[in-house]
């Protein structure tokens, strides 16, 4: 039994695996890139409030500002006749 040899040559099919893998993960590697920045378009941010982020804030802000408005009227209690 003897030493393994092993081809240390490189052939065309070699080549054209190995580039066909580079472009396959360039490929996924920009789609997931274009779709990471379209998702953080479509969640933005607080500041300056836009997407998603900047509606929720948004809301929550005028939220506050109409319980402190119902607050101020003496409104923001429910009455009820039959209170025990």
């Amino acid at each position: 039994m003897g030493i393994p040899l092993f081809d240390n040559t490189i052939h065309l099919s070699d080549l054209l695996i190995f580039g066909g893998g580079v472009l396959a993960f360039f490929k996924v590697f920009l789609s997931l890139r274009d779709e990471m920045r379209d998702l953080r378009k479509a969640v933005g941010g607080v500041d300056p409030p836009e997407g998603l982020v900047g509606d929720v804030h948004h809301l929550k802000r005028e939220s506050r500002q109409h319980r402190e408005w119902l607050i101020r009227a003496g409104i923001d209690q429910p009455v009820s006749e039959d209170r025990r």
